[in-house]
């Protein structure tokens, strides 16, 4: 039904999203890695109450296990009070093989994209609204 947000109209408009970053990063320590990211953030297809486009803020800490390990820990939130988004926060470990990136995510969100997880996030924390995630993707070096 159109209500749905798994919707697909005939035209697709209905799912074009953009998401705009300047990303930073600053290694603290050798063994610590922090970050911090502005986001514009741009859904055709909303509720009523919310705005096409938002601004997002994000910023995290990342520490080196091992040269295949990583804990990482995200939170971030848009800006404007109109939407119903809160707080989102991810705690997350990656492994390395030299070949694929496992990430196995533990987050308030119910999607670990960077663009989920700013526009999507309406459940708390602490209510006990915290998801496990699994990603896998090939990195590429030219």
């Amino acid at each position: 039904s159109p209500e749905s947000v798994t919707y697909f109209n005939e035209n697709g408009l209905g799912r074009m999203n953009y998401l705009n970053g300047v990303l930073g990063s600053y290694r603290i320590s050798p063994k610590a890695i922090a970050f911090a990211n502005l986001y514009h953030l741009h859904r055709n297809r909303v509720l009523f109450s919310e705005n096409n486009t938002q601004f997002a803020f994000a910023a995290g800490l990342q520490i080196p296990v091992s040269h295949v390990l990583n804990i990482s820990f995200e939170a971030g939130a848009p800006f404007d009070n109109v939407s119903t988004q809160t707080v989102a926060f991810n705690l997350g470990l990656e492994i390395d093989t030299g070949g694929h990136l496992f990430q196995i995510d533990l987050g308030s969100s119910s999607a670990t994209g960077d663009f989920q997880m700013l526009a999507s996030t309406n459940e708390e924390w602490y209510n006990g609204a915290f998801r496990l995630g699994f990603t896998i993707s090939r990195p590429f070096k030219l």
